[in-house]
């Protein structure tokens, strides 16, 4: 004597078949999307600004940041190690996460003379500051004391484009000077008290 499946098993492995042949149509298809998907371009990451910056910056620790970029998208001469752009010189101003390359940076040894560095040295005279440009010659002075020439005769290697740092302000320019170490030195604590004043040549 034959047993009749129930009707009501027959209907669950109907069900059960066609939920499994759903399921290997599905796993069918991702693996063909898979096969002629495009592979995942490989990142780089590189040294980029954290913020906007102007020309002649100083670059400090807290100014970097890295961002990954495709491969194809690194510009040529990229910085991917923070700590060897920090103490670099911005030649022009920066946008926010823009990568830092070996162009838009000077390190000062390649503009100097042998025996001079080469600093950022703001121009806080606006009217004077138009009128600094490379290959000019410059005595700078001690504005703390009675005008006294502390260096004479520097000479202005680059001047980055200026950068606004915002609505209506004035854009800060820097000029890129040649100077001896010791004058560096005394350029730094100077601006630290109050700015130097130059004079042109």
């Amino acid at each position: 004597m034959k047993h009749r499946v129930p009707w009501s098993l027959r209907r669950m492995a109907h069900l059960r078949r066609r939920t499994l042949a759903a399921l290997a149509a599905a796993l069918a298809v991702l693996a063909v999307l898979g096969v002629f998907a495009p592979p995942r371009a490989a990142s780089v990451g590189v040294v980029a600004v954290a913020r906007d910056l102007p020309g002649g910056t100083v670059l400090a620790a807290a100014d970097l940041t890295t961002v990954d970029l495709p491969e194809a998208a690194v510009p040529a001469g990229a910085m991917t190690d923070a700590a060897g752009a920090v103490g670099l010189t911005l030649n022009g101003p920066l946008s926010a996460r823009t990568p830092v390359t070996e162009a838009s940076v000077a390190t000062g040894q390649g503009l100097a003379r042998p025996g001079y560095v080469v600093v950022a040295l703001p121009l806080a005279n606006q009217n004077l500051a138009p009128l600094v440009r490379p290959g000019v010659h410059l005595d700078l002075l001690d504005p703390g004391g009675a005008g006294d020439v502390f260096a004479a005769d520097v000479r202005v290697v680059a001047v980055p484009e200026s950068e606004a740092e915002g609505f209506g302000s004035v854009p800060t320019r820097a000029a890129l000077v040649e100077v001896q170490p010791e004058v560096a030195t005394r350029l730094a604590v100077a601006a630290q008290s109050g700015g130097v004043a130059i004079a042109l040549r």
